[in-house]
């Protein structure tokens, strides 16, 4: 009886032990990855090592970055939120909520209060904002670029007719993005292009954005393209785009999209995402030069390079997840069309800066500089615009 009790406290032991060491061993031997997608944001970086680091303040650091990065991390939350949601019929975590007919919206990042008229910019900040962006635009005048850049609309914020009447109750009156644009206007313009009614009037007869995703589809990215080209084509009166494309029959169906993953129903729920027609994809992906990739080397940017039409301007195009539903209208009508992933992190946002902006700019000399970013993070646009642009001339 008692080898029997020895070996089964053996057991336990060994078990225990795996079950501590999983995760750290997991962590030593598989790729590391910089996002959750059951989260939806970018995950604390290995802090660097120096000699004159502080002891303290590393541990710190290397304290976050473990718990974003041990092994089955993203497994664990995934599982919790499906068996939460399976049983309970609602989000484990205040990732997503559900709307209406099956429509799901994103929940962090203030986004409801936003919504609500609760979130506000200060003056101050929205002085910065202003002024940031007329001085980054100035600055790229005077290098003979047109600056152009460009919100995208939340989801809540196109089809809030969608969220449960309990949301609606809290509406106040204005959001963020409609003080920036009412404080930032030059005369009867402003900095910035207000996509929303053309979005909420689409969405009456099509729908615009993913049901269970954070995006809007190609439908609604289409009307992004059209203001875009547009802008472009006051500035260069020869510049010529194409107006009209065609889609498939039949929308591509695949799993549920973010937002479906943060409630771990991805395999419960259908997306139906527009489809171009094959023949409409006429780009094809060029190389980087050595000097593009010495600038644009931290992976979170993922540069990518299009070729279009050769006898058309260049493009260059900061921004985050939304323009990735816009590159293949907007590539065909360039000679190349440069895209980094600038709006990903703290590190990215970096590359807004005029010391790091002006080595890309000479390298790839583009005639047109896209910034492009979601109506959520405008205080992100707010720290790319926040510099001294007469440092570097």
């Amino acid at each position: 009886m008692g080898k029997l009790r020895n070996i089964g406290d053996w057991l336990i032991i060994i078990l225990f032990t795996a079950i501590i060491c999983t995760p750290f061993l997991l962590w030593v031997f598989l790729k590391d990855s910089n996002f959750s997608e059951n989260e939806k944001r970018p995950l604390a970086a290995f802090p660097q090592i120096s000699v004159i680091v502080d002891v303290e303040d590393f541990i710190e650091k290397f304290e976050l970055y473990y718990q974003d990065h041990f092994g089955l991390r993203e497994w664990m939350i995934r599982r919790y939120q499906r068996e939460v949601s399976k049983r309970f019929g609602e989000s484990g975590m205040p990732f997503a909520i559900e709307g209406k007919d099956g429509w799901l919206f994103y929940a962090m990042e203030s986004v409801l209060e936003d919504m609500q008229g609760q979130l506000r910019f200060d003056e101050g900040e929205i002085k910065r904002l202003c002024q940031g962006l007329q001085a980054k635009s100035d600055w790229f005048a005077k290098q003979g670029i047109l600056y152009i850049p460009l919100v995208a609309p939340n989801k809540q914020s196109i089809y809030e007719h969608k969220l449960k009447d309990s949301y609606h109750a809290l509406k106040g009156n204005t959001t963020r993005f409609d003080q920036v644009l009412d404080a930032c206007r030059n005369g009867q313009d402003s900095f910035l292009h207000d996509l929303r009614p053309e979005l909420r009037e689409q969405s009456t007869y099509e729908r615009g954005y993913a049901k269970t995703d954070t995006h809007w589809n190609e439908k609604g990215a289409l009307l992004a393209y059209y203001y875009l080209m547009n802008r472009i084509q006051t500035a260069f009166p020869d510049f010529l785009s194409r107006k009209q494309f065609t889609f498939a029959d039949k929308p591509s169906e695949t799993k549920g999209g973010d937002l479906a993953v943060l409630l771990g129903r991805e395999e419960l729920v259908k997306e139906f995402w527009p489809v171009l027609s094959a023949n409409e994809l006429r780009i094809r992906v060029g190389k980087l030069s050595p000097e593009l990739k010495q600038y644009l080397s931290l992976p979170q940017l993922q540069p990518v390079l299009y070729h279009g039409n050769p006898a058309a301007q260049r493009l260059l195009v900061l921004h985050d997840s939304f323009f990735n539903t816009l590159k293949a209208y907007v590539s065909i009508n360039f000679s190349e069309s440069l895209y980094v992933w600038q709006f990903f992190d703290e590190q990215a946002i970096d590359v807004s800066a005029p010391q790091t902006l002006r080595p890309i700019i000479e390298a790839f000399q583009p005639d047109i500089v896209v910034e492009e970013i979601v109506e959520r993070h405008l205080e992100m646009l707010m720290e790319s615009v926040d510099h001294d642009w007469n440092v570097v001339k």
